[in-house]
């Protein structure tokens, strides 16, 4: 929204689709502070220090000081700034990096997508000089059967580490470079003949370095992989039909320990659960009362399991059901 660019289409020469790519590109780092000034590896700097004007409707002006090192802004003095929390840190403070905060880029190169007469043509814009606006999971493919997948990002390389937690940003070694777009291609005409996203992990564990922070589950992306192998040449029916695909994977998986788990009960609600779940075809239609009770049930099993016995707090089972999460570390 807001983005006046063709994110996802097709010209006579090329055709391009996308999902989220839940990319990592921000870090945080505990800055070791004296005074105005924060340590690094190579001994004290002073901090870089701006004024920023606000205009606020229907009110004066208001002017906040923003404090900064190499990393980025640091956090705790700008929250006291906006009023937002009184936590005093004198000694350390938390300053965030993201990777494309010094570097020059404009989402008007994406202007140049639908320009592009070929896979490749359309990679060396999407990366203009070097740098991606995006953080996505880009497939293209042109009319010469071309085909290239990419993580369209701008992103840190990091070594050693995940990006999950604060670093010290007193070491060099956590000051990352930006990943180069031959890093970000993830595979080139596939000898399967194809590619597919879904929001899913794009490297697994085999990645020259760590892409991602909480990827979809590849449970959909592992039922597209299923129905694409199931025959040589599709129809527009046939992708329509993919398109409509209600098969959960996931619960395919999930549901012979869960079931097992149910019918250990000696509860009349219990079994009948582990009856319904039995007969249930995996098949999430809106007449499914398998579907019906699958879904919250997870959902509820998650938060009153897992969650109230990690944080022992009364009130998760108080909260109202949602919908199960659809990262890859839920269950």
């Amino acid at each position: 929204p807001g983005v006046p660019y063709f994110m996802m289409g097709y010209t006579s020469e090329i055709s391009w689709g996308l999902t989220t790519g839940f990319v990592d590109c921000y870090d945080l780092f505990i800055e070791e502070m004296n005074a105005n000034q924060y340590r690094t590896q190579s001994g004290w700097k002073s901090l870089e220090t701006k004024v920023e004007t606000i205009e606020v409707k229907g009110q004066s002006s208001q002017e906040i000081t923003i404090q900064k090192t190499h990393h980025g802004v640091l956090l705790e003095p700008l929250m006291k700034e906006l009023g937002m929390s009184n936590i005093k840190s004198e000694q350390y403070q938390t300053s965030l990096y993201w990777s494309l905060q010094n570097v020059a880029t404009s989402a008007g190169a994406l202007a140049l997508l639908p320009t592009a007469t070929s896979a490749e043509e359309f990679g060396e814009f999407l990366f203009e000089n070097e740098i991606c606006p995006l953080v996505n999971n880009i497939i293209c493919v042109d009319k010469e059967s071309q085909l290239e997948r990419y993580i369209a990002t701008t992103m840190p390389v990091r070594k050693g580490v995940t990006g999950s937690v604060p670093l010290a940003g007193w070491m060099d070694k956590y000051d990352f470079l930006l990943a180069k777009p031959e890093q970000l291609l993830v595979e080139k005409n596939p000898s399967s003949g194809f590619a597919l996203t879904a929001n899913n992990d794009t490297m697994g564990e085999s990645g020259e370095f760590y892409i991602h922070n909480f990827p979809a589950h590849s449970a959909r992306a592992d039922r597209i992989r299923e129905l694409l192998t199931q025959k040589k040449k599709f129809s527009v029916e046939d992708f329509c039909s993919m398109q409509l695909d209600l098969y959960d994977l996931r619960a395919s998986d999930v549901l012979p320990d869960l079931i097992k788990i149910l019918q250990g009960s000696e509860e009349t609600e219990v079994q009948l659960a582990a009856k319904l779940l039995d007969e249930w075809d995996c098949y999430s239609s809106t007449e499914s009362i398998g579907a019906c009770l699958y879904y919250p049930f997870l959902d509820r099993f998650w938060q009153r399991k897992f969650m109230h016995k990690v944080l022992k707090d009364d009130l998760i089972n108080l909260l109202p059901s949602g919908a199960p999460g659809l990262n890859r570390f839920d269950i």
